[in-house]
C-alpha cells in the first residue's frame, strides 16, 4: 500500500492532511486525516501510515462481506 498527500491545511490546533491511498489492489481512496497538536513531521507521518491499516482493514472488511452476500444469495 502506498498514499500521496494531496493538500495540507491547518483549522486552529489541528493540522488536516488530505492523502490518497492506493489499496493493495490498487483502489484510490482519498482521506482527510486530522492531527491534533502534533508534535512534529514525524507525528504526521505516523498519523498518516497508521491511517492507511485502518482503511486497508475497512476496505477488506467490506469486500469480505460483500462476498459472503453474493455466497448466501445463491443457496
Amino acid at each position: 500500500m502506498s498514499y500521496e498527500i494531496k493538500e495540507v491545511s491547518v483549522v486552529d490546533e489541528t493540522l488536516i492532511t488530505k492523502v490518497e491511498y492506493t489499496l493493495t489492489d490498487n483502489t484510490k481512496v482519498e482521506v482527510d486525516v486530522p492531527h491534533f497538536q502534533p508534535a512534529n513531521k514525524a507525528a504526521v507521518i505516523t498519523g498518516i501510515e497508521n491511517r492507511a491499516i485502518s482503511e486497508q482493514a475497512k476496505y477488506d472488511a467490506a469486500q469480505l462481506n460483500l462476498t459472503i452476500k453474493t455466497e448466501l444469495e445463491s443457496e
